[in-house]
């Protein structure tokens, strides 16, 4: 943009000089109102420019400030590394830049009987910061099926400690139709939330169902 501009001064002097020359010519007025106007065209354009630059300017401080706000916010978040698991991964959840949780699901599981309304499942939690009820970590944990949702329906009356380091299991039935549907369907997944919230943070992709 720098050079652009530099480029139009130089343009500017060179009309100037042309100006004097073409003053000692027998036409020189129509030749001299010409100048003048291409003059004043380079003015113009000069002046587009430098509003051209200015506008660039400020989008980039507005990008710089969005970045900043993304950064930010995520410092109060939490968040795992990818959105889908595998059945046999291990889910590290963070909070800011702090890992705070992690979930496996446990061996053998989800499970079930054919014909039956309910898909169990079990996870291993384990927390890396503080002492933990898991009933609120898996309680808005849900099953999700071909577009179909089973709710955990499990009621979590007691207070299941998980203690900071410690390996412990909880675990959670999910409601469905049939489960039936639930084994033959094209994708399962058994969804974990934000902390505290029904909104849905990532997801363990089921490849298989254990049948009793």
């Amino acid at each position: 943009m720098k050079k652009i501009i530099s480029a139009v001064a130089l343009t500017l002097c060179i009309a100037f000089s042309c100006c004097f020359a073409v003053a000692c010519s027998p036409d020189y007025g129509n030749e001299i109102e010409n100048l003048k106007n291409q003059i004043g065209e380079l003015e113009n354009s000069n002046n587009t420019l430098k509003n051209e630059l200015e506008e660039v300017k400020n989008e980039n401080n507005s990008l710089k400030d969005e970045l900043e706000e993304i950064k930010n916010s995520k410092d109060n978040v939490f968040w795992t590394e990818k959105q889908e698991y595998s059945q046999n991964e291990t889910m590290t959840i963070y909070y800011g830049n702090i890992a705070v949780l992690k979930i496996e699901i446990y061996e053998k599981f989800p499970n079930t009987t054919l014909e039956t309304q309910s898909i169990g499942s079990y996870f291993s939690i384990t927390s890396l910061q503080t002492d933990i009820d898991m009933g609120e970590i898996v309680k808005t944990s849900y099953i999700e099926y071909d577009e179909k949702i089973a709710y955990n329906k499990s009621s979590y009356n007691e207070i299941n400690m998980c203690h900071k380091g410690i390996k412990e299991q909880i675990g959670a039935g999910y409601r469905c139709t049939l489960t039936d549907d639930v084994i033959n369907a094209k994708e399962v997944k058994l969804v974990i939330c934000v902390p505290g919230t029904p909104f849905p943070m990532a997801y363990f992709k089921i490849s298989n169902i254990f049948v009793d």
